[in-house]
C-alpha cells in the first residue's frame, strides 16, 4: 500500500526489455498494472494486464496467461460490465481446474460470485464463496480470504440478513487487523458494516 515508494517497475521494465527477457516483462507488467488498479487508474490497469497476457502466452506461461485472464474479467467486474468479466473470469477458472491451481481456482470462483451477487443471484454466489473460503483457509491465504468474506457480507445484505452480514464483517474485519491491513479490504467492509447497520435499523 505504499504506492508513492513503487517507482522502479518502469526502470526494471526497461532493463527487462533491453535483455530480451519476456518472462520478466510479463511480472512487471502484471506489478504496473496492479499498482495502476490500486491508484484508480483502470485504463492503465488494463492496458498492461493485456501486454502481460499477450507476453504470457508467447512464452507459454499458463499460470500468467489464467493470472492475466482472472485479473482482466476482475476489473471489468469492477466497472459493472458483468457479461464480459463473466466469460473471462470463467475462461481463468477452467484454466485453474486444468492445471489443478487450487488458487487459481478460488480466487476465480470467489470473483464469479460477485459478477452473480452483482447480477441479482446471491445463493449461486454463496456455493462459489463457500468452496473458495475453504481453499483460502486450507492453504493459509488469509488476505484472500478475507476479500472472500466481504464478498459473503454482501451476498448476506442482498438477501437481507443484516445480522448474518455484520457477524460475516465483524470476522473479517478481525481477520485483517490481524493481517496488519495488508486485505486492502478495510474500506469496503466498513461501508458494508455502516450498511449493515442501517439495515438492521441501527442508523
Amino acid at each position: 500500500g505504499r504506492f508513492e515508494e513503487s517507482t522502479l517497475s518502469a526502470a526494471a521494465l526497461a532493463l527487462y526489455e533491453e535483455l530480451g527477457d519476456l518472462r520478466g516483462q510479463s511480472v512487471v507488467t502484471n506489478n504496473l498494472a496492479g499498482l495502476a488498479y490500486y491508484l484508480g487508474d483502470w485504463a492503465t490497469a488494463r492496458e498492461q494486464t493485456r501486454r502481460s497476457l499477450e507476453v504470457c502466452r508467447r512464452i507459454g506461461d499458463q499460470d500468467g496467461v489464467a493470472a492475466a485472464t482472472h485479473n482482466l474479467g476482475k476489473l471489468l467486474c469492477d466497472q459493472g460490465r458483468l457479461d464480459e468479466a463473466a466469460e473471462l473470469l470463467t475462461s481463468a477458472l477452467r484454466m485453474g481446474q486444468a492445471a489443478g491451481h487450487r488458487v487459481v481456482i478460488a480466487i476465480a470462483q470467489r470473483d464469479l460470485a460477485r459478477v452473480a451477487v452483482r447480477s441479482g443471484r446471491p445463493h449461486d454466489a454463496l456455493e462459489l464463496l463457500a468452496s473458495a473460503h475453504d481453499t483460502f483457509v486450507d492453504v493459509g491465504a488469509e488476505a484472500d480470504d478475507v476479500d472472500t468474506l466481504a464478498v459473503i457480507a454482501e451476498c448476506h445484505l442482498v438477501q437481507g440478513d443484516a445480522e448474518q452480514a455484520v457477524a460475516v464483517i465483524d470476522e473479517a474485519l478481525d481477520q485483517d487487523r490481524a493481517l496488519g491491513g495488508i486485505s486492502g479490504q478495510s474500506p469496503l467492509l466498513h461501508r458494508l458494516r455502516g450498511y449493515a447497520s442501517w439495515r438492521g435499523g441501527d442508523p
